[in-house]
């Protein structure tokens, strides 16, 4: 979430020197993970990436952007640990290194876009409370639950949870009404959407699919994700639209309890974040799909934004 904010109050030049610093060490950091992933004994490797969140978070402090200060020094308190070999290199540690790095991502962007963000505190107490002998995810297979689609040998839990918001008491109530929700934009057959930052583990180009048999029409096929297999599903054809070629489909890549899942979708618009007032019923507004897959609307430029309910679209009993 975000807070309506003035601008920061910081030389732009010297702002735009963060904003791009910050890009490059977050993408250096990004390739290391996975050469990391590759290679986990390298103190080599795991000094650099180190040295990335370091001086993130030195740059952010500097320019008082405190959301990419405070999970910068998380994750440089995890990667430190495994400098002093108290942790060591796992595959669900670097699932989470990689969270935090695609949450700095998310937040530089905003802070380009002149949104003063404020940091993800389930993500930070996630990185503080990581521990090797924390408690292992688990699949839910209520047949309610989230779809789990199986190919060959290869079984792709979907697991999907409520998009994630933060109750005010009472006395907080005139107070919330002012927060904004941060959603990433995009382009999906003909019309806009979005979803919860906190639900996109990351954005990346659409590299190769593998086509899967036998599956629902609506799942494209699988992707290798850094040696995990992913299934991607084309949202386009899931909502019941007419699925086009794009020239810019790109993947949004959700962690959803614990699973991972590619949404195949035409071209990623960006950040955008929206006062909780801005926030219309889906029955306000006409438009062509089901309405259970839609939580709310949002009317920025007179274009109609769908903010979809990814844990309806996802059940079994709606495919």
């Amino acid at each position: 979430m975000t807070q309506e904010a003035a601008p920061y109050q910081v030389d732009p030049e010297i702002m735009a020197e963060f904003i791009a610093g910050s890009e490059e060490h977050i993408a250096e950091a990004e390739n290391d993970l996975i050469e990391l992933e590759k290679n986990p004994a390298s103190e080599t490797l795991i000094n650099d990436i180190f040295r990335h969140f370091h001086t993130i978070k030195g740059d952010a402090g500097s320019v008082g952007v405190d959301a990419v200060r405070e999970v910068a020094h998380e994750l440089e308190t995890l990667l430190d640990k495994l400098r002093e070999k108290t942790l060591v290199v796992e595959p669900r540690l670097l699932d989470l290194l990689l969270e935090g790095l695609s949450n700095l991502a998310v937040s530089v962007k905003s802070v380009a876009r002149g949104i003063n963000t404020t940091a993800d505190a389930s993500l930070l107490e996630k990185l503080k409370a990581y521990t090797p002998e924390a408690d292992r995810r688990s699949v839910v297979e209520d047949a309610d639950a989230p779809i789990a689609y199986a190919a060959e040998h290869t079984e792709m839990a979907l697991q999907a949870t409520q998009l994630m918001k933060t109750p005010a008491s009472e006395h907080e109530s005139d107070e919330a009404e002012q927060l904004e929700n941060t959603f990433i934009a995009f382009r999906t057959g003909s019309i806009q959407c979005a979803i919860s930052v906190n639900e996109s583990n990351e954005i990346i180009g659409q590299p190769y699919i593998t086509p899967v048999p036998n599956v629902e029409k609506f799942i494209e096929g699988v992707i290798n994700l850094r040696g995990s297999i992913v299934p991607v599903v084309h949202l386009a054809r899931r909502l019941g639209l007419e699925a086009k070629p794009s020239q810019q489909p790109q993947i949004l890549v959700l962690l959803l309890d614990g699973a991972r899942l590619g949404l195949l979708v035409d071209e990623v618009l960006g950040v955008r974040s929206w006062a909780a007032t801005r926030l219309m019923r889906p029955e306000s507004v006409a438009f062509d799909l089901k309405r259970t897959f839609v939580t709310d609307v949002v009317v920025e430029n007179s274009q109609i934004i769908l903010l979809l309910n990814t844990q309806e679209i996802l059940k079994r009993k709606e495919v």
